[in-house]
């Protein structure tokens, strides 16, 4: 699963380096922001299952007794950014790395939507 995550984060830098860094002049706004959904999904979606996989190490290895105290115990571990960042954690419950990174992206997806609607709602 590492390896899927990996390729997950190296696609959406890809797109962030082509998009904003090598083509930027030559997109509309519109297209700027209608890009962003694409690799956004792919990062949050390769970073969540890498968090996943680290919790899920932690409960069978025996050093937590639930995902939820894993997490925690992750969450914690990052000041500041760890509770904002990870909230969906407090949430997503499970043994599947790949279903955890898919809700988790999933929730961010919505929040990034409506921070579009809000802001953006002309584009």
């Amino acid at each position: 699963m590492k390896i899927l995550y990996t390729i997950f984060i190296v696609a959406a830098l890809a797109i962030i380096i082509y998009v904003y860094g090598i083509a930027f002049d030559s997109f509309s706004e519109t297209v700027l922001v209608q890009v962003t959904p694409l690799w956004f999904f792919l990062l949050i979606f390769g970073i969540y299952g890498f968090i996943a996989e680290k919790i899920i190490k932690k409960t069978e290895q025996g050093e937590t007794q639930s995902f939820p105290q894993a997490a925690s115990t992750v969450i914690n571990a990052v000041p500041l950014i760890g509770p904002i960042f990870l909230f969906p954690f407090y949430f997503i419950k499970g043994k599947s790395s790949l279903l955890v990174s898919f809700i988790g992206a999933i929730i961010w997806g919505v929040l990034l939507a409506i921070f579009f609607v809000a802001i953006f709602p002309q584009l």
